[in-house]
């Protein structure tokens, strides 16, 4: 195989793991174990993997403050209901949890909870900053994709362990 076709298919391995990335509901989560089945290192697959997921989150950052006006005007409940405040308990319980847990607790369990489109499309609806938004979801995407490269690095010592000597020749290229 000649250099070009190596340096070629790696690069469109990585280009597909960034692809992965950037793709809704794939993200992170789906990207570096695809990546490391590939043949990218676990290290490599993280960093194409969490690329692709900040810049496909910027992309979607750049875009939201448009439709924010009209989605809360749409969807948002208004003091429809009956109670002392005029909203239902349903939304009461959610307010307590946004409070509660707000920008830092939706963008450090949406990799693995929601997805990091749909809580950075959340946050921003419900009045966060754009830049607040940006910053805690960009950490933790870092923080797991960090957590899936020790994860997949470590699965992949083990496998050393599990399969005998002999298959682990024939896998070899």
């Amino acid at each position: 195989m000649a250099p070009t076709d190596t340096m070629t298919s790696y690069l469109l391995k990585l280009a597909a793991v960034f692809g992965l990335g950037a793709a809704p509901w794939f993200e992170i989560i789906v990207a570096v174990p695809a990546g490391v089945v590939m043949g990218l290192t676990p290290a490599v697959a993280t960093a194409a993997a969490v690329a692709g997921n900040v810049v496909s989150v910027a992309v979607l950052m750049a875009v939201l403050p448009r439709l924010r006006n009209w989605f809360s005007s749409t969807f948002l409940p208004r003091k429809r209901h009956k109670g002392e405040d005029g909203l239902s308990a349903r939304y009461r319980r959610f307010q307590y949890l946004w409070n509660r847990y707000g920008v830092a607790g939706a963008g450090l369990g949406a990799p693995v909870v929601t997805g990091t489109h749909l809580a950075v499309v959340l946050c921003v609806i419900l009045g966060a900053s754009a830049g607040r938004t940006l910053a805690w979801t960009t950490i933790g995407i870092l923080a797991w994709g960090g957590m899936l490269a020790v994860a997949c690095q470590l699965g992949l010592e083990s496998l050393q362990y599990l399969i005998p000597e002999w298959a682990m020749a024939r896998l070899q290229p």
